[in-house]
């Protein structure tokens, strides 16, 4: 991600015939301050994410619940960074060629 942004929460909700199922849902551990606007939009502060997982700790678990399946996302602007990242990144996660998999950062 760009210009040191950080996701702080992931959810990853599978709707089938109208149910929906929570697959993954969680704070996530910017490993830096969290800015007082953004406290203010998401309603997330450091307190709350401080003894939560950091990303890397989530990825693969990310990684498996969203493959196969179809990417929605809010917030556009973090979220435009996260599914670029996804998109270059998924196709080789699981390689065993893929050198640096995407999880390690």
């Amino acid at each position: 991600m760009s210009g040191g942004d950080r996701i702080t929460e992931v959810a990853v909700v599978e709707v089938r015939n109208g149910v929906a199922t929570t697959l993954v849902d969680t704070l996530v551990n910017p490993q830096r301050g969290i800015p007082p606007w953004i406290s203010g939009l998401t309603n997330i502060s450091a307190d709350m994410v401080r003894s939560a997982p950091v990303f890397a700790e989530i990825c693969d678990q990310l990684l498996g619940a969203l493959d196969g399946r179809v990417f929605v996302a809010h917030t556009q602007t973090s979220t435009g960074a996260f599914s670029t990242w996804r998109s270059s990144a998924l196709p080789d996660a699981r390689s065993p060629d893929a050198g640096s998999a995407p999880c390690d950062s």
